[in-house]
Formats: structure tokens, C-alpha cells, sequence
């Protein structure tokens, strides 16, 4: 069997667009992930959250408060 020296590759346009999708469905898939699992990531890495601020529950009418 005798291959050309200069053998082209083509990829049609369905092929590339088929290419495109799958890269771009990995990476959504890769992010997806990655939100998922954050926390647990976080915590494998020794990263801690930040404690929320408390906001204080405010109980008495206030001027805007009134009809």
C-alpha cells in the first residue's frame, strides 16, 4: 500500500460541527461537575468557608413599615 507524502486530512462540516459539540458538551459537563463537588473539593483541599455574617432580624415597625 503506497500513501501519498503529502496526505491531507479533511473533516467535513458535519464531522466539525459534531467535534465542536462534543468539546463543548465536555466542558459544560466538566463544569457541571465542578459545581457540584465544590464543597467536596474544597474540603479535600483544607480550604475552609467563611463564617456568615448574622443579619440582625429587625422586629419593630420601621417608618416605611406603616399604612
Amino acid at each position: 500500500m503506497h500513501f501519498h507524502p503529502f496526505l491531507v486530512a479533511y473533516i467535513d462540516p458535519s464531522a466539525g460541527g459534531m467535534l465542536l459539540q462534543l468539546l463543548l458538551a465536555g466542558t459544560a459537563g466538566v463544569a457541571v461537575l465542578g459545581k457540584l463537588f465544590w464543597s467536596r473539593i474544597k474540603t479535600a483541599v483544607g480550604i475552609k468557608d467563611k463564617p456568615e455574617a448574622a443579619v440582625p432580624e429587625d422586629t419593630t415597625p420601621g417608618e416605611h413599615d406603616r399604612v
